[in-house]
C-alpha cells in the first residue's frame, strides 16, 4: 500500500511540474513561425498576435521564421503596419471607406483613415497629415486632402486627392480614381497613395512637411531585434547561407553593416560571406576608418577577403592611420590574404601616414614569405 501511495505522489508531483502549454494568438504565431507555416503566421497576426513577442531564448517570431528558412513566413512578418491593419479591417468586416453621406456632396475630411495609412505603408515613408476644413486652416507646408462623389446607383465613388501648399493654395498633385464601395477600396487607395508618394519625391526640401521614416519603424516586426545569443534575424539567415532570405531582410532595412563586421570579428565567415554577397555598400567605414575589407584583412579572414574582392570592394582605401588592407595583412602575417589582395591589383607601395609600406611592415615583423611575395610584385 505504501508503495502505491509513493507512486501516486510521484505521478502527481510530475504532473505538477509539467510545463504549461502556452495558448492564444501569440503562442500560435511563435509555433507557426518556428514551423515555417506561412498560413499559420498570417492567421495568428490577423487574430491579434504581437510580432514583437519573445520566447524563453529571446527570439521573436521573425527570428523563428528565419530559422525555419521559409520565405513566405518571413515576408508576412516584414509587412508594413498599415497593410496588416487593412487586412484586419477586411477580416473584421469594417468598412474601409468612411463616407459622410450618400447625397453626392463632397466630403473634405479624410476618406476614413485609409489614405494616410496606405501612404505610410508604402516604401516605409510617413507624412505629416493635416486635415482641411472650412472652420480651421491647417498649419502645414503640405496638405493632402481627400474627397469623393458617389456615382448614380451609389455603388462606386470617384475619389479625388489633392496635395496643396496652404500659403498660396498651389496644387502640387491631383489624383482621381473610380473605385467600388466595398472592401476592395483599400487597393484603390493604395494606388492613389503610390502616386502621391512618387509625386512627393520631387518635394523633399524642408519647405514641405514630408518626413522620411526608417523602414524598420513601419514594419510589424523589429527587424534588428537580438535574441539572448545576440543574434539578429539577418545573422541567422546568413549563417544558413539562405541568400534569398538574406537579400529580403537587407532590402527591408536590416542593419547589414553591423552584422557583417560582427561576423568578421568573431570569425563567422559563412555569415560574413553571405552578407557580403547581398550588401549594397561594401566600402562603408567603422571605428578607426576601417572598411570591411581592411577589417577582414586585419583579422585574416581569407574567405571574406575573397568575397569582398570579387564584389569589387576597393582594395586601396586607407584607415585613419593610413593602413590599407594589404598593409595589415603584411604586418599580421596573413600570407594567403596578402596574395589575394595582390592578385586583385592592390597597390603594394601605398605608405602609412608614418611613412612605411607593406614591405617594411612585413620586414619589421619577420614575415619572410610575404616580403618575398611583395618584392616579386614590385614593392619598394
Amino acid at each position: 500500500m505504501r508503495k502505491i501511495l509513493i507512486l501516486v505522489a510521484f505521478v502527481l508531483s510530475c504532473s505538477g511540474t509539467q510545463k504549461k502549454i502556452e495558448m492564444g494568438p501569440n503562442a500560435d504565431l511563435k509555433r507557426s513561425a518556428a514551423a515555417g507555416d506561412a498560413t499559420g503566421v498570417e492567421q495568428a497576426i490577423l487574430a491579434g498576435a504581437d510580432p514583437l513577442t519573445k520566447d524563453e531564448r529571446g527570439r521573436t517570431p521573425l527570428h523563428l521564421a528565419c530559422e525555419s528558412g521559409n520565405l513566405e513566413a518571413v515576408k508576412l512578418l516584414l509587412q508594413p503596419k498599415s497593410v496588416v491593419a487593412a487586412k484586419k479591417s477586411r477580416r473584421e468586416g469594417v468598412a474601409i471607406l468612411n463616407y459622410a453621406n450618400n447625397t453626392g456632396s463632397k466630403n473634405y475630411t479624410w476618406i476614413g483613415a485609409s489614405l494616410p495609412d496606405a501612404i505610410q505603408g508604402l516604401m516605409a515613408e510617413n507624412f505629416e497629415f493635416k486635415r482641411k476644413s472650412a472652420e480651421q486652416k491647417a498649419q502645414a507646408a503640405v496638405i493632402i486632402s481627400g474627397s469623393y462623389v458617389l456615382e448614380p446607383g451609389g455603388k462606386q465613388a470617384v475619389i479625388t486627392t489633392e496635395v496643396i501648399t496652404p500659403a498660396d493654395n498651389t496644387i502640387l498633385l491631383r489624383n482621381q480614381i473610380t473605385a467600388p464601395l466595398d472592401t476592395n477600396i483599400f487597393d484603390a487607395l493604395n494606388k492613389v497613395a503610390a502616386e502621391i508618394v512618387t509625386g512627393l519625391k520631387t518635394y523633399t526640401s524642408n519647405e514641405f512637411a514630408v518626413r522620411l521614416k526608417n523602414s524598420e519603424q513601419a514594419l510589424i516586426s523589429d527587424i534588428n531585434a537580438r535574441d539572448r545569443g545576440d543574434l539578429t534575424p539577418l545573422a541567422i539567415a546568413a549563417e544558413q547561407n539562405n541568400m534569398p532570405l538574406v537579400e529580403m531582410l537587407i532590402k527591408a532595412g536590416a542593419d547589414y553593416q553591423t552584422a557583417l563586421i560582427e561576423a568578421v570579428n568573431y570569425g563567422n565567415e559563412t555569415t560574413a560571406v553571405a552578407i557580403t554577397n547581398a550588401a549594397p555598400d561594401l566600402n562603408f567605414r567603422i571605428a578607426g576608418g576601417k572598411t570591411p575589407l581592411i577589417q577582414a584583412a586585419f583579422k585574416g579572414r581569407l574567405r571574406v577577403v575573397q568575397a569582398l574582392v570579387s564584389r569589387k570592394a576597393s582594395t586601396n582605401l586607407q584607415d585613419l592611420y593610413g593602413f590599407t588592407a594589404l598593409l595589415y595583412a603584411a604586418q599580421e602575417g596573413h600570407f594567403e590574404v596578402a596574395r589575394s589582395l595582390i592578385g586583385a591589383q592592390a597597390n603594394v607601395n601605398i605608405r602609412t601616414w608614418d611613412d612605411f609600406s607593406a614591405l617594411e611592415a612585413a620586414r619589421r615583423k619577420g614575415r619572410t614569405e610575404i616580403v618575398e611575395m611583395l618584392g616579386t610584385a614590385g614593392a619598394k
